[in-house]
This record gives structure tokens, sequence and C-alpha cells, in this order.
């Protein structure tokens, strides 16, 4: 069995809402506009990271107009309609730029990766990162973990969501003194400029996150629809577990 976070993300919130696959509600699927956005910002870090350099809104622009107009043509999009949207977009691959860690002391070591733990014997965890980073300034053993999405995130949601918090411990190297930072590029297409939410993992929040994700590999595993006493209000469909602890977490 393969998981993902967006397997442990959801099974978190509600086992019922896992088990009929609504990955739509925390993984909103990225417009055409929004996918290209996405898909340049991440070619132009794959291009600077070959050259050992780092991106420039000239840049990301270039990589863009190269994807953008045959991807409007293809999909009818007016030559008005094309153009209002390019200028919308310009914005947003020039805020990315703007960021720290878009300069030299955060290079880019990695596009597209993939981050791998064996749970066990018939269960991998697989995650995936658009971008990674390491931080050469202040930490070396600081690693960076950029994703784009639609999903708004408040800084008290990216530290506490299961699936980010998995998706950290999938990068992680169990090093005594390393952070991962997370950084969830919020691209929606109905905002006129970026917004970045960022989340530290320390060495002790990376093992919490190992815990749980063990556990919840077990209910996913075995079927135990856990009782999350922060997400599910005052619904009593699921038994009596309390997902993070296995422990009775209602009164008799």
């Amino acid at each position: 069995m393969i998981l993902e976070p967006r397997d442990i993300s959801l099974f978190a919130r509600c086992p019922k809402l896992y088990h009929s696959k609504r990955y739509d509600l925390i993984q909103p699927k990225l417009s055409i506009v929004e996918s290209v956005i996405r898909d340049s910002i991440i070619e132009a870090e794959e291009k600077a990271l070959l050259k050992d350099s780092v991106v420039y809104p000239s840049k990301v622009h270039r990589v863009w107009d190269r994807l953008w107009w045959p991807i409007a043509v293809e999909n009818n999009i007016s030559l008005e309609e094309a153009e209002k949207l390019a200028v919308s977009a310009a914005f947003k691959l020039s805020d990315y730029c703007k960021y720290d860690f878009t300069n030299y002391f955060h290079p880019t070591i990695s596009v597209r990766a993939v981050g791998e733990k064996f749970l066990n014997s018939s269960t991998i965890f697989r995650a995936k990162a658009d971008i990674l980073k390491v931080n050469i300034e202040h930490n070396s053993k600081n690693l960076i973990i950029i994703n784009f999405s639609t999903q708004p995130f408040t800084h008290k949601q990216l530290s506490l969501d299961a699936g980010i918090r998995s998706l950290a411990y999938a990068f992680s190297l169990g090093e005594p003194e390393e952070i991962v930072t997370y950084l969830n590029v919020d691209i929606r297409e109905s905002q006129k400029e970026l917004k970045i939410t960022s989340a530290n993992f320390r060495a002790p929040d990376l093992e919490e996150a190992k815990k749980m994700l063990y556990h919840l590999e077990v209910g996913i595993r075995k079927k135990i629809n856990y009782f999350n006493p922060n997400a599910c209000g005052g619904c009593n469909e699921c038994p009596d577990f309390n997902f993070l602890t296995k422990k009775s977490s209602r009164s008799k």
C-alpha cells in the first residue's frame, strides 16, 4: 500500500471522507492559469539549479511565455482574455522572485522531488515536493520544502495539518539539529498576489509527526475509524478512539 500526504490529511480530518476519497476537499484542482504559473516557476528553478544560479523575473516570464500561449490556443482562449490572464500571472511570477528563499543563500537542490519512508513491510509513505532548497546562510541543516497550491493556510493550520507534518517527516534525515521548513505558496487565480505561509518543524516535531503517521497508517490499513476530538465536533459516527492516543476520548 502506498500512502500520500493527502491520505493522511483526509483520514485525520474524517475517516468517512477518506473512504469516500474526497480529496477535492483538501486539494482543489489547479486551473489552467494556476497550473502554468506552477510549471513556469518549477522549470525556472530547475534551469537555475543546472546553471548554479537563481531565478529572476525575466527568466520566469520567458518560461511562462513559452508554456502559456500554446496552451491558451489549445483551450480556445481569446487573445484578449489570454493577454489579460498573462498580465495577472506576471505579477505573481515577479512576486515569487522577491522572497529571500530565491537568493544565493537558499540554493535549489531538487525540483519535483519525492521523499519516501517505509512504514512496514506492506506500506510506503510517499510525499512529493515541487521544489527543495537548503538554507546555507544560517543553518545548513535547514531543508526548505516548497509546494504550490490553491489551499489557503494560516500558520497554525499549516503546523497542525497531519498531511503537511507527515510530508515534512518524509523528507527529514533524522538528525538532531535539523529543521524542515514548509512553504505553502498560494497561487489562487482569484487573488492579485502570491500568499506564502510557512511552518518550521524541528527534530522533536518530526519525531511526533513520525509517531502520528505510524498510528494513522494502522488505522487506514485496519480500517479503524478514529475519532478526532479536534475535528469531529458533534459527529458520533466513528468508534470511540482518539486518533492521536488510541485511548477513549469520550465520556461513557
